[in-house]
């Protein structure tokens, strides 16, 4: 067999130097699993002749210990497949304080006050790893207090109206509203 410099048949002979740096062919010294001469054969049974002595065999790598990793358990318990999906206790007040925006626009302050305490709550329980729908709770929160306002302003306008149209009939009892 011809020699192909210090790298014979793909092993590397210890004592040659190592190149290494920018246009190496090689920038680093492979290491093969060392050699020994007949390790103990797990396999061998009695009727096997064993391999005679001085025969150059690769010594298998000594096994890596494999860590024990206890599986986290879960905070609540998990279902068997099939069947419905386990909520957190308080994801409702997530889910209340959307309906609330819609409630809101029949009883409006009402419903958006509670639909902006049960959405604070089930964002803080959200975050407490307590509830689910934590984006469900502050649309639900955002919507309340948006609604809230345009509802305080709608009451407010009403209220001016109404003044104004009593202040416009005791003023002028001639007037298009007071007919």
């Amino acid at each position: 067999m011809p020699d192909r410099g210090r790298f014979r048949y793909g092993v590397n002979d210890a004592a040659a130097p190592v190149r290494s740096g920018i246009g190496s062919r090689y920038s680093r010294r492979r290491r093969d699993t060392p050699m020994s001469t007949n390790p103990p054969d797990p396999f061998l049974t009695s009727d096997e002749p064993a391999a005679p002595p001085g025969t150059p065999t690769y010594a298998a790598p000594p096994p890596t210990p494999q860590p024990q990793a206890v599986p986290p358990q879960a905070a609540y318990p998990q279902q068997p497949y099939g069947a419905a999906p386990v909520s957190k206790p308080k994801s409702w007040m997530n889910v209340v304080s959307l309906v609330a925006v819609g409630v809101g626009f029949m009883m409006p302050v009402i419903a958006n006050v509670i639909g902006i305490v049960f959405g604070h709550m089930g964002i803080r329980a959200a975050d407490r790893g307590e509830a689910d729908y934590r984006g469900v709770g502050l649309a639900g929160l955002i919507l309340n207090y948006v609604f809230a306002i345009l509802a305080v302003l709608a009451i407010a306008a009403y209220i001016a109206f109404v003044v104004w149209v009593i202040n416009d009939c005791s003023n002028n009892p001639n007037s298009t509203f007071c007919n």
